[in-house]
Protein backbone atom coordinates (compact mmCIF):
# COMPACT_ATOMS: atom_id res chain seq x y z
CA UNK A 1 0.00 0.00 0.00
CA UNK A 2 1.46 3.33 -1.10
CA UNK A 3 1.35 6.04 1.57
CA UNK A 4 2.31 9.72 1.28
CA UNK A 5 3.72 11.58 4.29
CA UNK A 6 2.31 15.06 5.08
CA UNK A 7 3.49 17.19 8.00
CA UNK A 8 2.06 20.62 7.20
CA UNK A 9 -1.52 21.90 7.13
CA UNK A 10 -0.83 24.01 4.05
CA UNK A 11 0.12 20.87 2.13
CA UNK A 12 -3.17 19.24 3.09
CA UNK A 13 -5.11 22.29 1.95
CA UNK A 14 -3.13 22.55 -1.31
CA UNK A 15 -3.81 18.94 -2.13
CA UNK A 16 -7.48 19.39 -1.37
CA UNK A 17 -7.60 22.39 -3.72
CA UNK A 18 -5.94 20.59 -6.61
CA UNK A 19 -7.89 17.37 -6.08
CA UNK A 20 -4.96 15.16 -5.07
CA UNK A 21 -5.93 14.65 -1.41
CA UNK A 22 -7.08 11.12 -2.18
CA UNK A 23 -5.75 7.78 -0.93
CA UNK A 24 -3.66 6.81 2.07
CA UNK A 25 -1.57 9.28 4.08
CA UNK A 26 0.75 9.28 7.06
CA UNK A 27 0.16 12.45 9.05
CA UNK A 28 0.07 13.54 12.70
CA UNK A 29 -3.27 13.23 14.46
CA UNK A 30 -3.39 17.02 14.99
CA UNK A 31 -3.26 17.61 11.22
CA UNK A 32 -5.92 14.99 10.64
CA UNK A 33 -8.33 16.73 13.00
CA UNK A 34 -7.50 20.27 11.84
CA UNK A 35 -7.43 19.58 8.12
CA UNK A 36 -10.16 19.30 5.47
CA UNK A 37 -12.71 16.53 5.08
CA UNK A 38 -15.60 15.25 7.17
CA UNK A 39 -15.11 12.30 9.52
CA UNK A 40 -17.59 9.78 10.86
CA UNK A 41 -17.56 11.64 14.19
CA UNK A 42 -18.68 14.78 12.38
CA UNK A 43 -21.40 12.90 10.54
CA UNK A 44 -22.79 11.57 13.82
CA UNK A 45 -23.06 15.13 15.11
CA UNK A 46 -24.74 16.28 11.89
CA UNK A 47 -27.40 13.61 12.41
CA UNK A 48 -28.11 15.18 15.79
CA UNK A 49 -28.09 18.74 14.43
CA UNK A 50 -25.80 21.11 12.50
CA UNK A 51 -25.52 23.19 15.67
CA UNK A 52 -23.99 20.24 17.51
CA UNK A 53 -21.62 19.61 14.61
CA UNK A 54 -20.34 23.19 14.55
CA UNK A 55 -19.98 23.35 18.32
CA UNK A 56 -18.01 20.07 18.56
CA UNK A 57 -15.83 21.09 15.64
CA UNK A 58 -14.73 24.25 17.42
CA UNK A 59 -14.65 22.83 20.95
CA UNK A 60 -13.15 19.32 21.06
CA UNK A 61 -14.00 17.57 24.30
CA UNK A 62 -11.76 15.79 26.77
CA UNK A 63 -12.52 13.53 29.73
CA UNK A 64 -10.74 11.09 32.02
CA UNK A 65 -12.10 8.15 29.99
CA UNK A 66 -10.94 9.72 26.73
CA UNK A 67 -7.46 10.44 28.11
CA UNK A 68 -7.14 6.89 29.44
CA UNK A 69 -8.21 5.50 26.07
CA UNK A 70 -5.73 7.76 24.32
CA UNK A 71 -2.90 6.43 26.50
CA UNK A 72 -3.88 2.83 25.69
CA UNK A 73 -4.09 3.61 21.96
CA UNK A 74 -0.67 5.21 21.89
CA UNK A 75 1.03 2.48 23.91
CA UNK A 76 -0.45 -0.19 21.65
CA UNK A 77 -0.26 1.46 18.24
CA UNK A 78 2.48 4.10 18.45
CA UNK A 79 4.50 3.33 21.62
CA UNK A 80 7.49 5.33 20.37
CA UNK A 81 5.41 8.51 20.70
CA UNK A 82 4.39 8.16 24.33
CA UNK A 83 7.41 9.82 25.96
CA UNK A 84 7.50 12.68 23.45
CA UNK A 85 3.74 13.35 23.19
CA UNK A 86 2.54 12.89 26.78
CA UNK A 87 3.22 14.43 30.16
CA UNK A 88 2.02 12.77 33.37
CA UNK A 89 0.64 14.95 36.14
CA UNK A 90 1.10 13.63 39.67
CA UNK A 91 -2.59 13.78 40.56
CA UNK A 92 -5.77 11.76 40.28
CA UNK A 93 -8.02 14.43 38.72
CA UNK A 94 -7.77 17.01 35.95
CA UNK A 95 -9.22 19.57 38.35
CA UNK A 96 -6.12 19.37 40.56
CA UNK A 97 -3.62 22.22 40.54
CA UNK A 98 -0.86 19.79 39.58
CA UNK A 99 -2.70 19.05 36.32
CA UNK A 100 -2.73 22.72 35.28
CA UNK A 101 0.87 23.20 36.34
CA UNK A 102 1.94 20.21 34.25
CA UNK A 103 0.08 21.64 31.23
CA UNK A 104 1.88 24.96 31.61
CA UNK A 105 5.23 23.20 31.86
CA UNK A 106 4.61 20.97 28.83
CA UNK A 107 3.10 23.03 25.98
CA UNK A 108 2.03 20.95 23.01
CA UNK A 109 1.88 17.71 24.98
CA UNK A 110 -1.17 15.73 26.05
CA UNK A 111 -1.35 15.87 29.83
CA UNK A 112 -2.85 12.91 31.69
CA UNK A 113 -3.26 12.15 35.37
CA UNK A 114 -1.08 9.52 36.98
CA UNK A 115 -4.07 7.21 37.41
CA UNK A 116 -5.07 7.64 33.76
CA UNK A 117 -1.56 6.71 32.62
CA UNK A 118 -1.56 3.65 34.88
CA UNK A 119 -4.98 2.49 33.67
CA UNK A 120 -4.03 3.08 30.03
CA UNK A 121 -0.89 1.01 30.48
CA UNK A 122 -2.88 -1.80 32.13
CA UNK A 123 -5.39 -1.79 29.26
CA UNK A 124 -2.59 -2.02 26.70
CA UNK A 125 -1.07 -4.96 28.57
CA UNK A 126 -4.43 -6.76 28.65
CA UNK A 127 -4.99 -6.25 24.91
CA UNK A 128 -1.53 -7.64 24.10
CA UNK A 129 -2.38 -10.73 26.16
CA UNK A 130 -5.57 -11.41 24.14
CA UNK A 131 -4.90 -13.96 21.39
CA UNK A 132 -7.28 -12.54 18.78
CA UNK A 133 -6.35 -8.92 19.44
CA UNK A 134 -2.61 -9.56 19.39
CA UNK A 135 -2.89 -11.52 16.13
CA UNK A 136 -4.50 -8.51 14.45
CA UNK A 137 -2.25 -5.87 16.03
CA UNK A 138 0.99 -7.76 15.42
CA UNK A 139 0.25 -9.33 12.04
CA UNK A 140 3.00 -8.63 9.47
CA UNK A 141 2.37 -6.03 6.80
CA UNK A 142 -0.25 -4.10 8.77
CA UNK A 143 -0.35 -0.34 9.31
CA UNK A 144 -1.26 1.64 12.42
CA UNK A 145 -2.90 5.09 12.54
CA UNK A 146 -3.13 5.47 8.77
CA UNK A 147 -5.43 8.17 7.35
CA UNK A 148 -7.50 7.83 4.20
CA UNK A 149 -9.21 10.50 2.09
CA UNK A 150 -11.83 9.92 -0.59
CA UNK A 151 -14.78 11.61 -2.24
CA UNK A 152 -18.19 10.11 -1.67
CA UNK A 153 -19.52 9.19 -5.14
CA UNK A 154 -23.08 10.26 -4.32
CA UNK A 155 -22.46 13.70 -2.78
CA UNK A 156 -18.89 14.53 -3.88
CA UNK A 157 -18.10 15.37 -0.23
CA UNK A 158 -14.46 14.96 0.80
CA UNK A 159 -14.38 12.27 3.49
CA UNK A 160 -11.64 11.16 5.84
CA UNK A 161 -11.04 8.29 8.25
CA UNK A 162 -8.16 7.18 10.43
CA UNK A 163 -7.80 3.47 11.10
CA UNK A 164 -6.28 2.20 14.31
CA UNK A 165 -5.01 -0.84 12.42
CA UNK A 166 -5.41 -2.04 8.85
CA UNK A 167 -4.10 -5.30 7.44
CA UNK A 168 -4.82 -7.15 4.23
CA UNK A 169 -8.55 -7.66 4.43
CA UNK A 170 -9.23 -6.31 7.94
CA UNK A 171 -9.75 -2.93 9.61
CA UNK A 172 -9.48 -3.07 13.41
CA UNK A 173 -10.80 -0.45 15.80
CA UNK A 174 -9.68 -0.37 19.44
CA UNK A 175 -12.44 0.73 21.80
CA UNK A 176 -12.21 1.23 25.54
CA UNK A 177 -15.50 0.56 27.28
CA UNK A 178 -16.96 0.10 30.74
CA UNK A 179 -18.34 -3.35 29.89
CA UNK A 180 -17.18 -5.50 26.96
CA UNK A 181 -19.79 -8.24 27.33
CA UNK A 182 -21.72 -8.96 24.14
CA UNK A 183 -25.07 -7.38 25.08
CA UNK A 184 -23.40 -4.36 26.68
CA UNK A 185 -21.04 -3.64 23.80
CA UNK A 186 -23.85 -4.24 21.32
CA UNK A 187 -25.74 -1.44 23.09
CA UNK A 188 -22.65 0.79 22.88
CA UNK A 189 -22.48 0.16 19.14
CA UNK A 190 -26.05 1.43 18.78
CA UNK A 191 -25.78 4.30 21.27
CA UNK A 192 -22.52 5.68 19.87
CA UNK A 193 -23.22 4.68 16.26
CA UNK A 194 -20.10 2.57 15.92
CA UNK A 195 -21.85 0.80 13.04
CA UNK A 196 -21.95 4.10 11.10
CA UNK A 197 -18.19 4.48 11.56
CA UNK A 198 -17.56 0.84 10.61
CA UNK A 199 -19.39 1.20 7.28
CA UNK A 200 -17.76 4.58 6.62
CA UNK A 201 -14.28 3.14 7.20
CA UNK A 202 -14.92 0.02 5.13
CA UNK A 203 -16.18 2.02 2.15
CA UNK A 204 -13.42 4.63 2.40
CA UNK A 205 -10.54 2.19 2.52
CA UNK A 206 -12.13 -0.07 -0.09
CA UNK A 207 -12.41 2.89 -2.47
CA UNK A 208 -8.86 4.10 -1.79
CA UNK A 209 -7.12 0.73 -1.95
CA UNK A 210 -9.39 -1.16 -4.31
CA UNK A 211 -9.67 -4.12 -1.93
CA UNK A 212 -12.53 -5.36 0.22
CA UNK A 213 -12.08 -5.20 3.98
CA UNK A 214 -13.92 -6.64 6.95
CA UNK A 215 -14.28 -4.62 10.17
CA UNK A 216 -13.69 -5.68 13.76
CA UNK A 217 -13.61 -4.14 17.23
CA UNK A 218 -11.16 -4.86 20.01
CA UNK A 219 -13.25 -3.95 23.05
CA UNK A 220 -11.10 -3.41 26.14
CA UNK A 221 -12.65 -2.67 29.50
CA UNK A 222 -11.43 0.55 31.10
CA UNK A 223 -11.94 -0.81 34.62
CA UNK A 224 -10.07 -3.63 36.32
CA UNK A 225 -9.41 -6.40 35.48
CA UNK A 226 -9.46 -4.86 31.96
CA UNK A 227 -11.00 -7.84 30.19
CA UNK A 228 -10.92 -7.84 26.37
CA UNK A 229 -13.47 -9.05 23.81
CA UNK A 230 -13.15 -9.30 20.03
CA UNK A 231 -16.14 -8.61 17.76
CA UNK A 232 -16.58 -8.69 13.98
CA UNK A 233 -19.12 -6.45 12.25
CA UNK A 234 -21.67 -8.57 10.40
CA UNK A 235 -22.98 -7.62 6.91
CA UNK A 236 -26.35 -6.31 8.16
CA UNK A 237 -24.62 -4.06 10.68
CA UNK A 238 -22.44 -2.62 7.91
CA UNK A 239 -25.44 -2.19 5.61
CA UNK A 240 -27.36 -0.29 8.31
CA UNK A 241 -24.34 1.87 9.10
CA UNK A 242 -23.92 2.67 5.41
CA UNK A 243 -27.52 3.86 5.09
CA UNK A 244 -27.05 6.13 8.11
CA UNK A 245 -23.76 7.68 7.00
CA UNK A 246 -25.17 8.28 3.50
CA UNK A 247 -28.09 10.12 5.09
CA UNK A 248 -25.64 12.12 7.20
CA UNK A 249 -23.50 13.00 4.17
CA UNK A 250 -26.51 14.47 2.39
CA UNK A 251 -27.37 16.49 5.50
CA UNK A 252 -23.74 17.66 5.74
CA UNK A 253 -23.69 18.69 2.07
CA UNK A 254 -26.90 20.67 2.49
CA UNK A 255 -25.60 22.28 5.70
CA UNK A 256 -22.40 23.45 3.98
CA UNK A 257 -24.28 24.70 0.91
CA UNK A 258 -26.85 26.65 2.93
CA UNK A 259 -24.39 27.94 5.54
CA UNK A 260 -27.26 27.71 8.01
CA UNK A 261 -26.71 26.37 11.52
CA UNK A 262 -29.91 24.68 12.68
CA UNK A 263 -30.58 23.11 16.05
CA UNK A 264 -33.58 21.08 17.14
CA UNK A 265 -36.92 21.88 15.45
CA UNK A 266 -38.97 24.54 17.25
CA UNK A 267 -42.18 22.61 17.65
CA UNK A 268 -44.59 21.33 20.28
CA UNK A 269 -44.50 17.53 20.54
CA UNK A 270 -46.59 15.30 22.78
CA UNK A 271 -44.36 12.99 24.81
CA UNK A 272 -45.63 9.46 25.35
CA UNK A 273 -44.24 6.41 27.12
CA UNK A 274 -41.94 4.17 25.07
CA UNK A 275 -43.16 0.83 23.78
CA UNK A 276 -40.94 -1.13 26.14
CA UNK A 277 -42.59 0.47 29.20
CA UNK A 278 -45.38 -2.10 29.46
Amino acid sequence: MSIDRITDISELERREADGTLLGLFDLPIELYHAGPGVSSSGLKEILRSPAHYEDRRGNPSSSAAMRTGSVAHTLLLEPHKFKTDYAIADCASSTAKAFEMTKLANPGKTVVCRTEAEDGSAIAKAVRANRFASNVLLSPGGLNEVSVYWRDPDTDVLCKARADRITRGTIADLKTTQDARFHKFQRSVVDFKYHLSAAFYVDGFNQAIGEQHDFCWIAAESVRPHEVAFYAADPLLIETGRAEYKLALRAYRDHVAANFIAGYPESFVNLCLPGWYQ
